[in-house]
This record gives C-alpha cells, sequence and structure tokens, in this order.
C-alpha cells in the first residue's frame, strides 16, 4: 500500500492495517509504502492507515476501498505427447520350394521318324541378288605385330612315300600317239626314248 502525506506536520511513521485478518505493516519516515504479509487469497480486504506523529498523537484514515488479492496463476507446461512411431512392416521372403525333378525322366524308344520327308523340288533362288557395289572396307585393319610363332613345328621324321606310283599317261597326246620308256636311278640320271607319229 502506497501512503501520500498531506499538509501539515510530517508525522513519524505510518501504520497500515488490513481488516478483517489485523495484519498490519508500518512505513517509516522517508519511505512511502510497505508490504503486509500473510493475506489469504480470494478474501476481500479493507486498509486503514494510522499515523504516528513525532508528539506521540495518533490519527487515523477512513477505511480503504476493498481489494481481493488474488495468486498468481499456475501456468501449466504444454503436454507434448511423443510421437508414435509405427515399426516397419517387413515382408517375409517368399520362398520357393526345389523344382521337382524326376529322377527316371521317359524316352521314347522308336521315336517317329518321316521315312519320306518332303524336298522342294524346285527352291526359290534369287536371279539377280542384291550386292554391295562398295562394300565397308577397314582401312586399317588390326594386325598383330608379334605374332605367335611355333618355334618347335611338329614334323613327321618318317614320311609315308608311295613305292610304286602310277604314272598319269595321256591315252591321246597331241603328237597323235607315242611310246616312251624312262629310267632313273637314285643319282638324278635318267634315260628316255620316245617316238611318235601323226
Amino acid at each position: 500500500m502506497t501512503i501520500i502525506a498531506g499538509p501539515g506536520n510530517t508525522p513519524a511513521s505510518y501504520t497500515v492495517t488490513a481488516s478483517p485478518s489485523g495484519l498490519s505493516c508500518t512505513i517509516k519516515k522517508g519511505a512511502s509504502s510497505c508490504l503486509i504479509k500473510g493475506l489469504a487469497n480470494g478474501t476481500s480486504y479493507t486498509f486503514i492507515v494510522t499515523a504516528t506523529h513525532a508528539d506521540g498523537t495518533v490519527s487515523s484514515s477512513a477505511a480503504s476501498n476493498a481489494v481481493t488479492p488474488a495468486s498468481t496463476p499456475v501456468v501449466e507446461p504444454p503436454v507434448v505427447e511423443p510421437p508414435v512411431v509405427e515399426p516397419p512392416v517387413v515382408t517375409p521372403p517368399i520362398l520357393v520350394p526345389d523344382p521337382v525333378v524326376d529322377p527316371d525322366p521317359v524316352v521314347d524308344p522308336d521315336p517317329v521318324v518321316d521315312p519320306d520327308p518332303v524336298v522342294d523340288p524346285d527352291p526359290v533362288v534369287d536371279p539377280d541378288p542384291v550386292v554391295d557395289p562398295d562394300p565397308v572396307v577397314d582401312p586399317d585393319p588390326v594386325v598383330d605385330p608379334d605374332p605367335v610363332v611355333d618355334p618347335d613345328p611338329v614334323v613327321d621324321p618318317d614320311p609315308v612315300v608311295d613305292p610304286d606310283p602310277d604314272p598319269v599317261v595321256d591315252p591321246d597326246p597331241d603328237n597323235g600317239g607315242g611310246n616312251g620308256n624312262g629310267n632313273g636311278n637314285g643319282n638324278g640320271n635318267g634315260n628316255g626314248n620316245g617316238n611318235g607319229r601323226r
């Protein structure tokens, strides 16, 4: 409660008394307010100020207007609901059983074979096939710079030689006929005689 001093002799102190509780507080010289503790929230109070002068005289004011103290409202913290987390839906894999394999498959012992297959006696042949007049030729073909050469080729150490080759004799030579005999030995010499007539 705040006290404003009036004109005249300044009191030495003021006492503020609350009704109906009778609780009070003192405003000392030089101050302008005091605090009354212990008032009940929700109860209507009036206040009377009593001035005490230096000579000991006391004067009181009229009762103030009724006031009702109120408590500081309690602010409840907001209720925060935790988010609902749905567990992920996991689809189990589909297991395919092993395929059934016939351990003894049925085999036709006597398959049917067409004894007289149909053969086209006159197949269609393109008389004028399409030939590319300008075929694509690689101007720079890839050549292996280091071809693989067999360093030890296989050579037949004993080739087969015909010991008695049959000479090819022309039954009708250009000269009309002829006989020839020839002998040769291993040293490269040979003699031959031949007669011919037209």
